[in-house]
C-alpha cells in the first residue's frame, strides 16, 4: 500500500516510481515495465526542460506541446503513439489514485498508427533453415530442438527460453507456457518437436546439467540458455540457408506458425488460444497476412473475368 507521504507527493519522479511499482503488482513483465520506464524518462526530461516537476501544474497544453515535440524529432507514428500511450496511462493511474484532480490527458485521442506487415518466412524457408543445422554435434541437436519447439508452439522468445523440465509432457505431446501477466497455457507439440526434444534430453542435456537444474534449455556451463545466444545462432543459420536479408528472429517462428495454421484452415479463436492473446484484435497482423495471400490467389485465378 502507498504510505501517506507518497500519497501526498506531487513530484513527478516519485509518482512515476509508484506507477511502475503498481505495474509490477499487476504482473506486468520486467521487459514491459522497462519499456514504460523508458518512455516516462523521456517525458520527464522534456518536463524538466520546461521547468515542471509538479504533476498538478501539468496542463493539456503541455501534453500537446510534448506531442508536437515528438513529431519534431521525426519519430515514426508508432513511436509517438507508444510514448503518448504510456503518458496517458500514467495520468489515468494518478487520477484513479487521487494524486491529481484534473487529468491533462483526458481528451487525448490517439489514432492507431499504420503498421507495416511483418515479415513471415514461408514453410520452405523455415525447413531450409532447420535442415541447415548440424545435428551431428550437441549444439546442433539442442538448437534444432529449440527451433522445432518455437515453430510448433508459436511461443514468444521469453516464453520459450523460460521453459522448464516440469513443463514438458511428451507423452501427451504438450508443454506448459508461462505467458504475459503470469498467465499459463498448455500448447501442443508437433511430431518433429517431440522427436528433437527427446534427442536433446537423451543425448545432450545429461552432460550439461541434471534434473536439479529446472531449466529446459541449457548452455554447456549448466546455465539457462539466453535468447540472445539463440538469436545469434539463428541469424547465422538463416544467412547460410539462403534466407533473404530481411530480419530474422524467434518471433518470426511465432508469426510463421500462426500464419501457416491460418492458411491451412485453423480458426482465429484457435490461433488466439495458441498465441496466448487476451482478445482477437491482437490477431490483426496474422489475418492481414492471410488476406494478402487471399488477394494474390484471387488475382491469379481472375474470378469473374
Amino acid at each position: 500500500m502507498e504510505n501517506e507521504s507518497a500519497h501526498n507527493s506531487s513530484h513527478i519522479n516519485e509518482l512515476i516510481d509508484l506507477f511502475l511499482e503498481n505495474l509490477g503488482q499487476l504482473k506486468f513483465s520486467p521487459a514491459s515495465i522497462k519499456t514504460y520506464q523508458g518512455a516516462l524518462l523521456d517525458f520527464v526530461r522534456w518536463l524538466t526542460g520546461q521547468g515542471k516537476t509538479d504533476v498538478r501544474a501539468i496542463t493539456k497544453g503541455d501534453i500537446e506541446a510534448y506531442r508536437l515535440g515528438l513529431v519534431a524529432r521525426h519519430l515514426a507514428d508508432a513511436g509517438c503513439h507508444s510514448y503518448l500511450r504510456v503518458v496517458r496511462k500514467l495520468f489515468r493511474y494518478l487520477e484513479e489514485q487521487e494524486h491529481i484532480l484534473i487529468n491533462p490527458t483526458a481528451d487525448l485521442v490517439l489514432s492507431t498508427p499504420t503498421r507495416r506487415l511483418q515479415y513471415v518466412p514461408n514453410d520452405e524457408d523455415i525447413r531450409a533453415l532447420l535442415d541447415r543445422i548440424d545435428t551431428s554435434v550437441p549444439y546442433g541437436i539442442r538448437n534444432r530442438a529449440i527451433l522445432e519447439t518455437a515453430y510448433s508452439t508459436a511461443a514468444r522468445r521469453s516464453e520459450l527460453m523460460g521453459m522448464n523440465l516440469r513443463d514438458l509432457n511428451l507423452e501427451n505431446g504438450t508443454v506448459r507456457v508461462m505467458g504475459k501477466g503470469q498467465r499459463e497455457r498448455i500448447v501442443p507439440l508437433g511430431r518433429q518437436a517431440i522427436l528433437w526434444i527427446r534427442r536433446y534430453l537423451d543425448e545432450v542435456r545429461p552432460a550439461w546439467g541434471d534434473d536439479t537444474n529446472e531449466a529446459l534449455w541449457l548452455a554447456p556451463g549448466r546455465t539457462r540458455l539466453t535468447g540472445a545466444a539463440v538469436h545469434c545462432e539463428l541469424r547465422r543459420l538463416w544467412l547460410e540457408s539462403g534466407g533473404t536479408q530481411k530480419r530474422i528472429g524467434l518471433h518470426c517462428f511465432r508469426r510463421s506458425c500462426a500464419t501457416h495454421m491460418l492458411r491451412n484452415g485453423a480458426s482465429p479463436v484457435e490461433i488466439q488460444m495458441l498465441l496466448g492473446h487476451s482478445c482477437l484484435r491482437h490477431l490483426r497482423q496474422y489475418l492481414q497476412v492471410s488476406m494478402t495471400d487471399l488477394q494474390a490467389a484471387h488475382a491469379a485465378s481472375k474470378p469473374g473475368q
